[in-house]
Parts: structure tokens; sequence; C-alpha cells
């Protein structure tokens, strides 16, 4: 778990750091607009912690076994349209999505499937090329909603799957943990509650 959170929280402030050397050594030569840019920017990274801070609480409860879940009656076609628009708001890759025309009813945490599905889109993004489109498909197989996310990562090796499906359910070492973040972590504790 160290190892995971070391890396979530080191990467974002190392580019804090690196950008605030850059708004200091620079900001007699910006513009108002470059720097409120900058200070953006700034903002959005420090929300990115704050967010990373409560999945780190999430993880701990989750491995105590008290993560809490607010399970009601919810529309899966609502929940993915939400997590789609999120996702979109990166600009970096289109994200198309189909949908049933009829309601996919299940009892779910609707914030929590979300947060499950944001992560997954965010991974498909983030591992693929820029521009390139990422689907999203939903459907209902045998009473199940049944979600598929399809990009054009350079996905994985067997190998390397199989070395996160043993981290994530405990047959692997923290120590040896392969290059996965907290997202995925905290998602599948999410999905066995």
């Amino acid at each position: 778990m160290a190892v995971l959170v070391h890396h979530e929280v080191s990467a974002p402030l190392k580019l804090m750091k690196k950008g605030l050397r850059e708004l200091d050594r620079g900001i007699q030569d910006m513009t108002s607009e470059e720097a409120k840019a900058r200070l953006e920017w700034l903002r959005r990274e420090v929300d990115r912690l704050e967010k990373l801070s409560s999945d780190i609480q999430d993880v701990s409860s989750a491995e105590k076994g008290k993560l809490r879940l607010r399970r009601r009656e919810v529309d899966m076609r609502d929940i993915t349209s939400r997590a789609v628009d999120e996702m979109s708001l990166t600009g970096r890759n289109p994200i198309s999505t189909t949908l049933p025309n009829n309601p996919v009813i299940g009892l779910a945490d609707a914030a929590r499937l979300e947060q499950v599905l944001v992560s997954m889109l965010d991974n498909a993004v983030k591992f693929s090329a820029v521009g390139s489109e990422v689907k999203v498909r939903l459907s209902r197989k045998r009473e199940i909603a049944h979600w598929e996310i399809e990009d054009r990562g350079t996905g994985m090796e067997s190998e390397q799957l199989q070395g996160i499906l043993e981290f994530l359910t405990d047959e692997g070492s923290p120590e040896t943990e392969p290059k996965t973040g907290l997202g995925l972590f905290l998602c599948h504790h999410i999905i066995q509650a």
C-alpha cells in the first residue's frame, strides 16, 4: 500500500513544484492570462491531491471491511452518462457511448459506481493516443449490468495482468507491486464490497 500511496502523491507534487518554480521565475514576463492559467492548473492539482487523500481514506476503510455503500435503485445509464460527461471535460480523447434504450435498473451506490467508471475511463484515456476514441458500452446480461470499455491503448501482456490481479486479491506482495495506481486498487475494493 505504501508504494501505491508514494507513487500517487509524488507525481502531482513534483509537477506542482515544477509549476511553482516556472511561475516564480517567469511571473514578471507573463501576461495576466498566462499567470491565471498557471494558477488554475495548480488549483486543479491541489484538487487532485484532496481527492487522493479521500481515496486513501476509502482504501483504508475497504481494507478493514468498513467501506460504506449507500445502495438504492438506480438506472445504470445515468451513472454511465455522468462518468462519460466528467471524463469528456478533459478533451483529450473523444468518448462514445452505447446505451440500451430501456432502463438498466440495479441496486447500487451510484456515487461509488460512478467513481469506478471514471477511474476505468481515466485509465483508458491515459493509456491511449491523444485523440483516439474510447468506447463505452452498457448492456444487461442475465439481469446484471455489464460495461465494456474499449480503447486503442498499448494493452497489457498476460503476465502483467496476472500480476495486477494477484496484487488486488492479496495473493501478491505490496513490495513487488505492479505498475498500477491507487484508483484500480480502490475500484477492486468497491466492486468487492
